[in-house]
C-alpha cells in the first residue's frame, strides 16, 4: 500500500471515530462523511450544515411562504429547475449551486435548489 493510501485510510478511520463522538450521524453516515471529506467532496447533510438561511429564503429555510412564492409570477421554480443564475456545483447534480442573480439576497452564497428567491431568472 502506497503513503497517500495508508495516510486516506488512516484519515478514515480517524474521522469516521470522531464524527460518531462528538455528533449525532450513525456508523454508515460517518463512514459516507468521512469519505466526503477525505476525498474531496461534501455531502449533502454537510452542506446542509453550513449554507446560509435568510429571511428571504423559501419556507423552511426563511420566512417566504408558499403562498408568496406561486403568487409571483416569475418565482415558480426552484433554481435548480432552470434559472438562468443558478450555477450546480460539481459531483451534486442540480441539487447544490451558487446563485450569481445580482438582483438576489442569495448572489455569491452557497445555495440548495429549493432555498430559492423571488428573482427567479427565468428558464435558462
Amino acid at each position: 500500500m502506497n503513503k497517500k493510501k495508508l495516510f486516506n485510510a488512516f484519515n478514515l478511520k480517524k474521522i469516521i471515530n470522531d464524527l460518531i463522538q462528538n455528533s449525532f450521524y450513525t456508523k454508515k453516515e460517518a463512514k459516507l462523511e468521512a469519505k466526503d471529506i477525505v476525498y474531496g467532496k461534501r455531502s449533502h447533510k454537510s452542506l446542509l450544515k453550513i449554507v446560509r438561511k435568510l429571511p428571504e429564503d423559501f419556507e423552511p429555510w426563511g420566512k417566504v411562504t408558499e403562498e408568496e412564492r406561486y403568487n409571483n409570477k416569475k418565482a415558480w421554480g426552484d433554481c435548480s429547475c432552470g434559472c438562468r443564475y443558478y450555477i450546480p456545483l460539481e459531483h451534486h447534480g442540480a441539487d447544490w449551486g451558487v446563485c450569481v442573480n445580482p438582483k438576489s439576497h442569495r448572489c455569491g452564497l452557497l445555495t440548495f435548489e429549493h432555498q430559492g428567491c423571488l428573482k427567479y431568472g427565468g428558464l435558462k
